[in-house]
């Protein structure tokens, strides 16, 4: 049967060596009762199977999310495009998660057959919004092999969008990460024949370690703009910056703000692309979040697009799934009102976008939520757009105490009418006093200092050398040793139960924990090793001494109990509190009023970017 031209969606991927190795996040075997009835070649990316042999596709990279391809694009006619060779019965399927469990339905079934290596087309009736579109095959005679294909639909020509996205990379020392995803991009987008994004997709690198070696990009594909370090904020304003100014030239339509440490599947691109090609007029402002991944366990999800909320900060949906497990995926692809989507993968149209409205200088830490939140009219999550990143609890630092302190006061401010003097009293307390519950002062004292800091206003901000703070804050804070060169042993099945420990208290011993000001009022001798990441206070009471322990680098630091530290931070803390008192109004004046001015180049950024700026033309690759 011939059909009109057809415009691919998504590919169907296989998994990778060096990208993933969860088989079950792309595809899953029934049926194979001997070994070598399903022979899986990786490098060849091609399936041999034996007769009666089942590899189902209803998975999270293999699956379709039909309910966001119909909701936000022009598709409308779904067609399975297989390429293969030998015979297979393919079954359409449908899966969705309603009432608590998982249906299952076949659309249909069809056998085909090919002599030698072809493309097959299968059309696919599917009346449904919600849920999940897939297919299986099963083998009806022995080494047939199938090579993969692509889910598509038959848009005509003239009512797709031209796309043209540019991947913006701030980098500091990172560089050998970044090396292996623009590599993998050059293999499977760059040099691909078959690839619809091959022509369709730059990259901007904003160098802030310098390190980054023009002979080892894609030659006319990669852009380098080396400076000083201004931050993850200042590598990411630049890159920008620099799209924006090349916008015309070269057609950029959207640009993908991208961390320098995590780990791409290079289909997200490919699907990126597609899911822009055939986006409705309607959804043009929408922002497209990637998930985010463990790198660790790279089936476990740590968050699918977010909220933000003024008392519980960033709020992470879906944290945990199992992406190996469909009712989980499933789960995964429901809407549930994400707003905000962190910088480890966000794609924005550059069209809602300037240079007046860069984002604001944080240096690092909490510039992409502010930019949501000021740029983000509509988040789109869908499955199998991800990243994998290490998890947050493998950097614990205390300079982090400052950063988040501060940057989320200040966005505050300038974003939430409601929030008071006594809210910022409030989250002031909270993030102290979490500090002292686990002697770790200095980290209260950088809470105290950021609240200080950000009372010296906007005009102190813009005259400070943010490298020479960071590295003042970085003095301040607990420095990681290994845990082989400090006095206390290291005693692992203490920290595996100080980590794994539920510490449930009842209300007598809560009460006692609070009025001994968490054990400080109480004598004791006791060493207890803890998480360096989130202690628990009830896994600390009434230990004197702490070992904080980080087992992924296994290094540690000490914090010991103190009751003259404990009310030194205290009545700093008070003073503190008749700062915001006294300066509140004024303060949230000044921030909302130098807004503009922080956040466009010629405000700023221009004391940044204007010495260094460099034409984009000088630096591509």
């Amino acid at each position: 049967m011939e059909y009109k031209k057809l415009t691919k969606m998504q590919n169907i991927v296989f998994p990778q060596p060096k990208i993933c190795y969860e088989t079950e996040m792309y595809f899953r075997i029934m049926n194979c009762e001997k070994a070598d009835d399903f022979l899986y070649d990786s490098f060849q990316r091609k399936m041999l199977l034996n007769k009666n042999c089942i590899v189902s596709f209803d998975t999270y990279f293999n699956g379709v999310s039909i309910n966001k391809w119909k909701k936000y694009s022009v598709a409308e006619n779904v067609y399975l495009v297989l390429v293969l060779e030998g015979a297979f019965e393919v079954e359409i399927l449908y899966r969705r998660y309603i009432n608590g469990s998982i249906q299952y339905n076949t659309l249909g079934a069809e056998i085909v057959k090919a002599n030698g290596k072809s493309e097959i087309t299968v059309p696919i009736e599917c009346n449904e919004n919600s849920g999940m579109l897939a297919f299986c095959i099963r083998a009806i005679e022995n080494h047939s092999v199938f090579y993969g294909g692509y889910y598509a639909t038959d848009v005509e020509e003239d009512k797709l969008n031209r796309i043209n996205i540019v991947l913006n990379i701030c980098n500091f020392f990172r560089e050998s990460y970044i090396y292996r995803n623009i590599n993998l991009l050059n293999k499977y987008v760059f040099t691909n024949d078959q690839s619809e994004l091959r022509n369709h997709l730059d990259i901007i690198i904003a160098d802030n370690s310098k390190t980054m070696e023009i002979q080892k990009l894609p030659e006319g594909r990669a852009y380098i703009f080396p400076q000083d370090d201004l931050g993850g904020t200042g590598g990411f304003a630049r890159g920008l910056t620099e799209a924006l100014r090349m916008k015309s030239k070269h057609g950029y339509t959207h640009i993908i703000m991208m961390d320098d440490d995590v780990c791409i599947e290079p289909e997200i691109f490919e699907r990126i692309y597609s899911f822009l090609r055939l986006e409705k007029k309607e959804y043009n402002n929408a922002f497209i979040g990637g998930a985010l991944l463990r790198m660790d366990y790279q089936h476990v999800q740590v968050t699918h697009g977010g909220g933000w909320d003024m008392n519980e900060n960033y709020i992470f949906h879906k944290v945990g799934a199992n992406m190996n497990d469909l009712k989980d995926v499933l789960i995964n692809d429901i809407e549930d009102g994400a707003s905000i989507n962190a910088w480890w993968l966000n794609c924005m149209p550059l069209e809602k976008l300037s240079l007046d409205n860069l984002p604001y200088p944080f240096f690092f830490h909490m510039d992409d939520v502010e930019y949501d939140l000021g740029n983000c009219e509509k988040i789109i999550n869908i499955n199998g757009i991800c990243v994998w990143h290490e998890p947050f609890e493998y950097k614990p630092s205390s300079h982090l105490s400052y950063y988040n302190t501060r940057n989320t006061m200040i966005t505050h401010i300038m974003y939430y009418s409601q929030y008071s003097k006594k809210v910022m009293k409030k989250h002031t307390a909270r993030e102290v006093f979490a500090q002292l519950r686990t002697y770790r002062y200095k980290n209260a004292d950088l809470v105290l200092r950021a609240v200080e800091d950000l009372f010296r206003g906007p005009g102190w901000l813009k005259q400070i050398d943010p490298t020479q703070l960071l590295e003042d804050v970085l003095d301040e804070g607990y420095k990681k040793d290994d845990v082989s060169k400090l006095p206390i042993r290291l005693d692992y099945e203490k920290y595996l139960k100080a980590q794994n420990g539920k510490f449930d208290e009842n209300k007598m011993h809560a009460l006692l924990r609070a009025i001994t000001l968490d054990g400080h009022l109480v004598p004791s001798k006791e060493v207890r090793i803890v998480p360096m990441f989130g202690p628990n206070p009830k896994a600390v009471y009434p230990a004197k001494i702490l070992l904080n322990y980080d087992p992924i680098t296994d290094r540690a630091f000490i914090t010991e109990k103190s009751l003259r530290m404990y009310f030194k931070c205290l009545f700093r803390y008070i003073k503190v509190c008749f700062l915001i008192d006294s300066k509140f109004s004024e303060i949230q004046k000044k921030y909302k009023e130098t807004f503009p001015e922080m956040t466009k180049l010629g405000g700023y950024w221009e004391q940044y970017f204007g010495a260094e700026e460099i034409s984009a033309d000088e630096e591509a690759v």
